[in-house]
């Protein structure tokens, strides 16, 4: 019952139009602040995590996506819900009006907080409210308003936290697909012939991507080309931008798999909604392969290869600093040496450790594996000391993480008592 009280409260809080209000506060509203500015772009997405539980019970825990969809004329707020039990729901609304609580959550005198979310940060205005034995704390980001980027509410014995786990601000990379080094993609074609498509080499500036074509007995049919892809920002691109129309969406079954698909031209071609410069199905093409590339045996396959972690980690009000240095020492067959070494806040090394990893042996002739089978995940570039990096994100166990090539770049878990950060500080790659 008192969750379901939380949960109530929680509505409120974060779909304020639906409040009724006798009274408009008189609320000074900061004038930095675009109000109701996250519902200007269509393709705006953003997923929560939100845990509730009461004391001596297990936590619930439930996970939300919200996506800024423009349909005919109007823009709609579609959100999908789902729990740990396998329930969900669905939702799809008109965006709400300005409302007074929306310019309450922008108030110039509210406390002003930057909020490090592992896959961005967010300045926020914290707003603190209390309504008998409950109490809200509600931090609303000042670029996106009225996004809640972190909600907790207390109330008696029972608590609840939704945090922000996701945030794609609808401009997408349209480059995303050339920023790893070894993906691939094949698509087949009318015959059996397949033409492949592979990523090189990745700088700053632009990629390389190898495209080759193959008969149906898998004998090549042409040779491979070479295209250089240049990086371009769209803000050096001058003239009058092209208006793209707004797509469908649909789940699409191909051979490589079913996926999220978009269409620009009324179905007739599907591409990778993640993607979108993957064909997935058109009139004589189908998607048969996709392999983001991310080799989780890439670090040791070089003698010399090492990274460096930095954990930081907040307890009981102390800070905790450490580092873990890895580094391959030997390879002999398919067996990679490497060595592991803790080193304290000054940098004394406090322990090593060796340890191995199994290489796949491939026979001559043989087809290597696919390195990471598309499968929906999700990737984003994702900034670290040692540089930036497109990253697969992954949560399990209340702790987020992204991996690229099957390292952990990044780490966030945070507890009722702990808070840890892990982050890639060093990487040095033959």
């Amino acid at each position: 019952m008192k969750r379901a009280i939380v949960a109530t409260l929680l509505l409120f809080a974060l779909v304020p139009d639906v409040v009724a209000q006798e009274e408009e506060p008189k609320v000074e509203v900061d004038p930095a602040i675009t109000l109701m500015s996250l519902y200007d772009t269509p393709g705006r997405s953003w997923s929560y995590r939100i845990v509730s539980w009461t004391r001596g019970d297990s936590p619930y825990v439930e996970s939300e996506t919200v996506e800024i969809r423009k349909e005919g004329g109007s823009i709609l707020v579609k959100s999908f819900r789902t729990d740990d039990w396998g329930n969900s729901t669905r939702s799809s609304k008109t965006v709400p009006a300005l409302s007074a609580r929306h310019k309450e959550m922008a108030g110039i005198d509210l406390p002003v907080e930057s909020l490090d979310m592992g896959f961005r940060k967010f300045e926020c205005r914290r707003l603190s409210e209390e309504d008998g034995e409950t109490q809200t704390t509600t931090w609303v980001s000042t670029e996106f308003h009225p996004l809640v980027v972190k909600q907790t509410v207390f109330s008696g014995n029972d608590y609840e936290i939704r945090k922000l786990r996701s945030f794609n601000d609808g401009t997408t990379d349209p480059y995303q697909l050339y920023r790893k080094e070894g993906r691939s993609w094949t698509l087949e074609m009318a015959g059996g012939m397949t033409m492949r498509s592979t990523i090189l080499s990745v700088t700053d500036e632009h990629a390389e991507m190898q495209t080759q074509m193959f008969n149906a007995d898998g004998s090549s049919l042409a040779p491979a080309t070479v295209t250089k892809i240049p990086f371009i920002s769209a803000e050096g691109g001058g003239g009058d931008a092209i208006e793209m129309p707004l797509p469908i969406e649909s789940l699409v079954s191909c051979k490589a798999g079913d996926f999220n698909c978009i269409s620009y031209d009324d179905g007739d071609t599907w591409m990778l909604r993640d993607f979108p410069g993957v064909i997935a199905k058109s009139s004589g093409l189908e998607l048969t392969e996709f392999d983001l590339g991310h080799d989780s045996h890439a670090f040791y396959r070089t003698v010399g290869n090492s990274y460096a972690m930095n954990t930081t980690s907040k307890l009981g009000g102390f800070t905790v600093s450490s580092t873990m240095k890895y580094e391959v020492t030997k390879i002999e067959g398919t067996t990679s040496t490497y060595t592991i070494k803790g080193l304290d806040q000054n940098g004394r090394v406090v322990s090593t450790t060796e340890l191995t990893h199994e290489l796949p042996e491939v026979e001559e002739g043989e087809e290597p594996q696919l390195a990471c089978r598309y499968r929906g995940q999700v990737e984003e570039m994702v900034v670290t000391l040692a540089g930036t990096f497109p990253a697969l994100i992954s949560e399990a166990a209340g702790a987020e993480t992204w991996t690229w090539n099957g390292l952990i770049i990044r780490m966030a878990m945070k507890t009722d008592d702990v808070e840890m950060i892990q982050e890639l500080t060093e990487l040095n790659i033959q």
